[in-house]
Formats: C-alpha cells, sequence, structure tokens
C-alpha cells in the first residue's frame, strides 16, 4: 500500500465530551477488537478512499459518514478522534473545485458526479451540521503553522526496522507523564502494538514508520497564543522567501483549537511523508525546535536569526514539495 504523501495534524477529545448516544458508541467503539488499530489506521483509510475513486464514475464522498476514529487512551481517560471521510472528502471536493480549472477538474470527476457530490452537502448543510472536522490534511509538506503547537520532547519517531526492533528517538507524551498510555501507537490497542522508550529495548511489533508529536490541548493553546503577538506586533522579518510563519494562519489554527474540549490531545503525523526521507533526515528532523528557535529571537527582536531558522524550515522541506511536480 502506498500512503498519500500527506501530514495530519488530529485532535482527540476525551470521549465524555461526546453527547449521547455518540458517548455510549465511541465507548464501546474503543473496546472493540474489530476496529483498525492504531498501526493499520492510516492504511485503512487510505484503501476505503483508493477503492471509491478508481471505480466510475468516482465516488466524491462516501454515501454515510464513516464510523471509525483514532483512539488513545491516557489513565482511565478514553480520547477519540473521529475520521469523518464523508464531511473531509467534501471539503476537500470544494477546494479542489475552487483551485482547477473546470475542464481539468471534469477530468477527474465527471460533471455529474460532481454535482451530486454538491447537492449532497448542500443538502448535510441546511441541517445546521458543524463543518468542524477533527483533522487536518496537508499534501506534500508539514505548514509551519502546525509545528508552533509542540515542543521537541513530545516527539515520537518510529524508523520501522524489522519485526521487534523499532526504535523509538525520543520521549513523547507518555514518557512525560502528562497522559501516561497516549504514546505514538495510540495507546489503548494491544501492547504489541504500543512501542516504548528507546532505553527499554525492542519498541514495537510492527515496521511502522512514523513520526509524531503529542500534546495535552492546554499546552497547545498557550504556545499558539504566546506566538500570535510575537508575529503581530515584534519586528516583521524581511525576506524574500516564499513561505513565512504568518499571523493569519497561526490565528486561523488557533481558533479551530479553540472548538474543541480543553483536555483534548493534539497530535501532528508526518503520515505519508516519513517515506520520503531517510532514517538520517528524520532523525535530523527538527522542525518544530527550529520554529521555536525563530519565534523566540522573533520576540527578542533578532531578525536575522528568524529568518535563518525560516530559510532552514524552507531548505528542508522545499525538496519535498518539489516532489509534487516531478515525474
Amino acid at each position: 500500500m502506498v500512503f498519500p504523501y500527506a501530514a495530519y495534524l488530529r485532535v482527540y477529545e476525551p470521549v465524555t465530551a461526546f453527547p449521547e448516544p455518540a458517548r455510549t458508541l465511541w465507548t464501546a467503539y474503543a473496546d472493540s477488537r474489530r476496529r483498525p488499530r492504531r498501526i493499520d489506521a492510516l492504511e485503512v483509510e487510505h484503501r476505503r478512499a483508493a477503492r471509491r475513486l478508481v471505480g466510475y464514475p468516482p465516488e466524491v464522498a462516501p454515501r454515510l459518514e464513516c464510523q471509525d476514529a483514532y483512539v488513545r487512551r491516557a489513565g482511565d481517560t478514553i480520547y477519540v478522534c473521529p475520521w469523518q471521510t464523508r464531511l473531509r472528502s467534501w471539503l476537500a471536493f470544494e477546494a479542489f473545485r475552487a483551485e482547477t480549472p473546470a475542464a481539468a477538474a471534469a477530468a477527474f470527476v465527471p460533471p455529474e458526479e460532481a454535482d451530486r457530490a454538491e447537492r449532497a452537502f448542500a443538502h448535510w448543510r441546511e441541517g445546521g451540521r458543524s463543518l468542524r472536522t477533527h483533522i487536518q490534511t496537508a499534501t506534500w509538506h508539514v505548514p509551519i503553522t502546525w509545528f508552533v503547537p509542540f515542543e521537541r520532547a513530545e516527539r515520537c519517531l518510529l524508523l520501522g526496522r524489522p519485526v521487534g526492533r523499532g526504535h523509538l528517538e525520543e520521549p513523547g507524551l507518555a514518557s512525560r507523564g502528562a497522559a501516561a498510555g497516549a504514546g505514538p501507537s495510540g495507546g489503548g490497542d494491544s501492547p504489541g502494538e504500543r512501542g516504548e522508550h528507546a532505553r527499554r529495548g525492542p519498541t514495537t511489533a510492527s515496521a511502522a514508520r512514523t513520526l509524531i508529536y503529542v500534546t495535552p490541548m492546554a499546552e497547545a493553546r498557550r504556545r499558539v497564543a504566546t506566538a500570535l503577538p510575537v508575529l503581530r506586533d515584534g519586528p516583521a522579518a524581511e525576506t524574500s522567501e516564499p513561505v513565512v510563519l504568518a499571523a493569519g494562519r497561526l490565528a486561523a489554527l488557533g481558533s479551530w483549537l479553540d472548538g474543541f474540549h480543553p483536555r483534548s490531545l493534539v497530535e501532528l503525523d508526518y503520515g505519508g511523508l516519513v517515506h520520503l526521507l531517510d532514517d538520517a533526515a528524520l532523525r535530523a528532523d527538527d522542525s518544530v525546535g527550529e520554529t521555536g528557535v525563530a519565534l523566540a529571537a522573533l520576540a527578542r527582536g533578532e531578525v536575522e536569526l528568524t529568518v535563518a531558522m525560516y530559510r532552514r524550515l524552507l531548505a528542508r522541506w522545499r525538496p519535498v514539495r518539489a516532489r509534487r511536480t516531478a515525474n
């Protein structure tokens, strides 16, 4: 299975944050042996999407909303991140049509199928339902704003070595004690899928390859709130580089985070991007740390250091983004 080259920002809400009957349904789902385990969930999600799109006509969105979710456990608390595949597909297709000339869009999705999806989405919206998703997706890169809610110590790197030899490079949320059991494999899955810190020996019984950051919602909000005035009021970083950390984008991220339960968990998952980077590149990746240094330097008025950190980030991600248009 070839994963899409995309990264994901996810919010896991405590199951108690969901109204009934969703609370009872998600609680039972978390204990189900039939649900996709965290280590396999992304592959399952992608396989289902591929199956919809390879048919003719391609199916823009599933006929019914997905009933699956990513699950984490922290002590006695169950955290759930619903996939919301139908809503996310509608929103993605809406963005696709807005960015793509009509003739080109019709080559991918026949007009009649596009119209059917548009009508279904309009009918769904008329019911007054929320457009908020628990998952954001970015293709071929990780947006710089996504690094702001995290810190270096929250990184979990699994390099995908043979069975029993996975290597978690750094401690994640579980090792900090803030939410024990909410490690990179989504605590609550079977012990063989959890993984442990490298100093404890073998970390996983799978050959998964992943780079994930996890932090409590309170920390994520605090870091975003601290960075916003620095970007808005600090000295402007004058650079000709095409991408910088923009206050508007960070404010939008903060607004999205504010829509969830305050005791949620926030997860940054490099997703399929880890397959574009070798082991050395993943070990050396310090995008979260470099973003933090850039913001701290900007707060002190050290514009040159800020620009240097931005350029280092851009130099790391530019080759990855360039593959989007490679033959």
